[in-house]
């Protein structure tokens, strides 16, 4: 094996490699965009899957929903898998009509209770890997229960009767139309003992009529 100029010139060359990796890492601690990789300034991959799912996935603090999502459908049929999905969204949201439980599960029984759930579109169907890795606040988080289903519901006094009695949506879910779309999907047009605080909500439905709720 021949070493042109012998062992000066490999300490040499070892010299300068060292001190050209030590220079790269200096600047790579400061963070220079001249001399950071590509693929290293890019965003995380929560951001940068959200960003090619097009809006696909809300933040929480966004009342905004995906246009490619559509508007949500009445769900008239929940079965055993949703309305226990519900309960556990209303033990998260620390909601008392949890306490109504039983009241609740008569009327889901006597088809007096509804909620919301997205149909699949075809732009939903191309990012549904996105989707469930990243799921959408405004979605139910259980495994069991229909695709899209949304943490809402309304309850009616009878089967197909336009006077609700209970309607609720999750916390994280709210500003979205979904209680609105529930009311309009519905017909309500009364309204049994609104709760405290729930004025400015049938107001905008036209539903509350001072002095005789």
């Amino acid at each position: 094996m021949f070493v042109y100029g012998g062992d000066n010139y490999s300490h040499s060359i070892f010299s300068v490699l060292y001190i050209s990796c030590t220079y790269l890492k200096y600047l790579y601690a400061q963070k220079t965009p001249c001399t950071l990789p590509r693929h290293t300034s890019c965003m995380s991959k929560r951001r940068r899957l959200e960003k090619e799912a097009d809006q696909v996935v809300v933040l929480p603090n966004s009342p905004k929903l995906p246009k490619a999502w559509g508007a949500p459908q009445l769900v008239s049929d929940l079965d055993a898998h949703d309305f226990w999905t519900l309960m556990d969204e209303l033990v998260d949201d620390k909601s008392g009509f949890y306490h109504n439980r039983a009241t609740l599960l008569d009327a889901l029984k006597d088809g007096c209770l509804y909620g919301l759930c997205f149909s699949e579109t075809d732009y939903m169907y191309d990012n549904l890997r996105t989707i469930r890795e990243f799921p959408p606040p405004f979605l139910c988080h259980g495994d069991e229960c229909r695709q899209y289903l949304l943490p809402c519901f309304c309850m009616v006094d009878i089967k197909g009767g336009k006077k609700a009695k209970v309607i609720w949506t999750h916390t994280r879910a709210r500003r979205r139309g979904f209680g609105t779309a529930l009311v309009k999907n519905l017909g309500i047009e009364e309204v049994n003992k609104p709760v405290d605080g729930s004025q400015p909500f049938w107001e905008a439905c036209g539903l509350w009529m001072q002095g005789e709720n």
